[in-house]
């Protein structure tokens, strides 16, 4: 009977290895990600529950809006700064009016080597 249980458990732990490697080849194929697609991706990948890969993600994004004035840099995948753009002139296409941009501060992230070998 154990022995049953246990065979059955491991044909049940097969096909949910299965469905999330489909589910994971799938993800790789779209050309852009949602929070919700990495927060998938990282439960599966993990075997996290969706719940807590999402509140992981979450206290990612918090930490780097937390300290958007300082640079953070993550090891071996990049580092995220603030730079100030200064105030210029826009112009709208179909109208070809010209109008003022102010300055901002805009987030810039800088992918570490590794990454930039991963994704060339």
């Amino acid at each position: 009977m154990t022995l049953e249980l246990e065979l059955g458990q491991v044909l049940v732990q097969a096909q949910v290895l299965a469905q999330a490697q489909a589910q994971v080849l799938a993800i790789k194929k779209v050309k852009s990600l949602s929070k919700k697609d990495l927060a998938n991706n990282i439960s599966i990948k993990e075997g996290l529950s969706y719940r807590d890969s999402s509140f992981f993600l979450d206290e990612v994004i918090k930490f780097i809006k937390i300290n958007k004035d300082h640079k953070i840099t993550l090891n071996r995948f990049g580092t995220f700064y603030m730079r100030f753009r200064p105030a210029r002139i826009g112009r709208n296409p179909k109208t070809m009016k010209s109008y003022k941009i102010s300055g901002r501060k805009k987030l810039f992230f800088n992918p570490s080597n590794l990454i930039k070998e991963i994704l060339n």
